[in-house]
């Protein structure tokens, strides 16, 4: 075997490992990626705050996307309504898309004092509006009751809590972390931490037939996203076929499934 042959040998069998190596890694990017469709983390800011009977506090909900593109966010807040009470909670201009009525759609906007529970649940009707980023979403103003018990206690992102994104058919919240209320007696100053957790996500199934096409028209409109908002939260809905992840309920993912497939 001459040099010249041997040289072109070593040079096929480089380059063939090459190929070998680098399928083999966009592979793997592919799986991981797929893996990893929930990376949307959600939390308080400030995370703790330390307040007197009586007094008033402010914090701010505030997301953080990751890679998902979200059209959709359906906030449920829960509280202790023995120990305070939530006065306003109002949507920050990060998140204008959603309520800007040419845009997007506030579906819900409620607080109850009585159960302590909030609600907020909002949609973009074009998912090339998608938002993306660390955001805030509310700014959550409240009073500590005068009866309070001296003590400390959680605000949490309830288990209706969802977000839904673009291209994604799942649930895509990562995690969830609460907001820590002190509750003292005598004067204390505010500090603030946050922690991020996680929970596990919810999977949807894939039917044959075009479950976005939820009133069965041929094309994808408002019609099928009024059908999904006429049966929001119900876990037995009028049109079942509203449910279009079938997950067992109505949500702001069964809304942006629609919105992906918007025409």
């Amino acid at each position: 075997m001459n040099k010249k042959t041997a040289i072109s040998i070593i040079i096929f069998a480089l380059l063939a490992l090459g190929i070998t190596a680098g399928t083999y890694l966009v592979q793997q990017n592919q799986d991981i990626r797929e893996k990893a469709a929930p990376l949307t983390n959600i939390s308080f800011n400030p995370g703790t705050l330390t307040k007197l009977r009586g007094q008033a506090f402010t914090s701010t909900s505030k997301i953080s996307t990751g890679l998902n593109k979200v059209t959709g966010i359906d906030i449920e807040i829960i509280y202790n309504p023995l120990v305070l009470k939530i006065d306003q909670m109002t949507p920050t201009q990060s998140i204008s898309v959603f309520t800007n009525p040419t845009t997007g759609q506030i579906i819900k906007s409620e607080i109850n004092n009585t159960t302590g529970k909030a609600r907020f649940i909002a949609y973009i009707l074009n998912k090339d509006l998608g938002v993306t980023g660390n955001l805030d979403i509310l700014t959550i103003s409240g009073t500590v009751l005068n009866s309070a018990p001296v003590g400390s206690y959680s605000i949490t992102y309830g288990a209706l809590t969802s977000i839904a994104a673009v291209n994604e058919s799942q649930n895509v919240l990562l995690g969830k972390t609460p907001l820590t209320l002190n509750v003292l007696s005598s004067t204390a100053s505010p500090s603030s931490t946050a922690s991020p957790t996680a929970s596990p996500s919810s999977t949807a199934t894939t039917v044959i037939y075009p479950a976005w096409d939820v009133d069965r028209d041929g094309r994808i409109g408002i019609l099928d996203i009024g059908l999904v908002v006429d049966d929001y939260d119900s876990t037995n809905p009028v049109t079942p076929r509203a449910d279009v992840d079938r997950n067992g309920t109505v949500d702001i993912v069964d809304i942006g499934i629609v919105i992906d497939h918007y025409e």
